[in-house]
């Protein structure tokens, strides 16, 4: 498996290529009238997932990150 991230720094963004696995991601957009939220990932109980898939998520909102909410959401 090959894992780069920005300066090899640990919790910066990464990639993964692997063969033989697969990769599908997957988001969710709900929106409150006091609240937006965004689950980005590609979790999903499956029998690949659950015994040999890289599976991954992330979550944000609108009050702590309204710019990048904003922009997701916009696509």
């Amino acid at each position: 498996m090959s894992n780069k991230g920005p300066a090899g720094r640990p919790g910066g963004p990464s990639v993964y290529n692997e063969k033989g696995r697969s990769f599908h991601p997957k988001a969710y957009i709900f929106r409150r009238k006091d609240l937006g939220e965004i689950y980005i990932g590609s979790s999903n109980v499956s029998r690949s997932a659950l015994t040999s898939g890289i599976e991954w998520n992330y979550h944000f909102d609108d009050r702590r990150d309204s710019r990048n909410f904003i922009s997701f959401a916009a696509l």
